[in-house]
C-alpha cells in the first residue's frame, strides 16, 4: 500500500544499521549504511562521486536520501509495493532489499502474496536453506531468523492499522 512506504523504509533502515560494513563471509560483500551493497550499487550504476566507476568511495557517500531514492525506484516500485496488501508490502520489500527482487518474484509465483505468516514461513525456509547450503552462511542464520520474525510483527502492525 502506498501509505506503507515510509514505515517499510524505516523498518529496513533500522534493521540494516547506519554504518558501512564489510563482514568476512558475507556474500553481499562491502555494504554501505542501511544495507545497500557495493554489488547492488554497481548493478544500479550509483556512481555517487561521479568519477566514472562505482567503488568503495561511493559506498562512503551513501546517505538516507540515496537509500530512499534507490529503495523506491529499484525495490518498492519494482515489486509493486503501492499495490500490495498491508503487511505483505513490508515483508515483500524487506525480502527484495535483503535477498533481491527476484527472490520476491519467486515467492509471489509460489503463491505467497496474501498471508503474512505463510510468507514469513517461506522466508525462514529460504534462510535455513542458505545456511545449510552455502559455506559460512550459518553464522548469519540467527540474525536472519530474528529479522524475519520482526518483519512478521511489523507487518501485522501495519495490517491492523488499516
Amino acid at each position: 500500500m502506498k501509505e506503507n512506504y515510509e514505515p517499510t523504509l524505516a523498518f529496513i533502515m533500522e534493521h540494516e544499521g547506519s554504518k558501512a560494513t564489510n563482514i568476512k563471509g558475507d556474500r553481499g560483500g562491502l555494504t554501505a549504511a542501511y544495507g545497500l551493497t557495493l554489488k547492488t550499487m554497481q548493478t544500479l550504476h550509483l556512481d555517487l562521486d561521479h568519477d566514472g566507476d562505482v567503488d568503495a568511495n561511493d559506498v562512503k557517500l551513501v546517505t538516507k536520501e540515496v537509500i530512499d531514492a534507490a529503495f523506491r525506484r529499484y525495490f518498492w516500485d519494482a515489486i509493486g509495493g503501492d499495490n500490495l496488501p498491508a503487511g505483505i508490502d513490508l515483508i515483500a520489500a524487506d525480502v527484495a532489499w535483503n535477498s533481491g527482487t527476484a527472490k520476491w518474484r519467486q515467492f509471489l509465483k509460489e503463491g505467497y502474496d496474501d498471508d503474512i505468516d505463510a510468507l514469513v514461513g517461506r522466508r525462514i525456509q529460504f534462510y535455513r536453506y542458505q545456511a545449510r547450503n552455502f559455506p559460512g552462511q550459518d553464522k548469519f542464520l540467527k540474525g536472519w531468523l530474528n529479522r524475519a520474525e520482526e518483519s512478521r510483527v511489523a507487518a501485522k502492525e501495519l495490517l491492523n492499522e488499516r
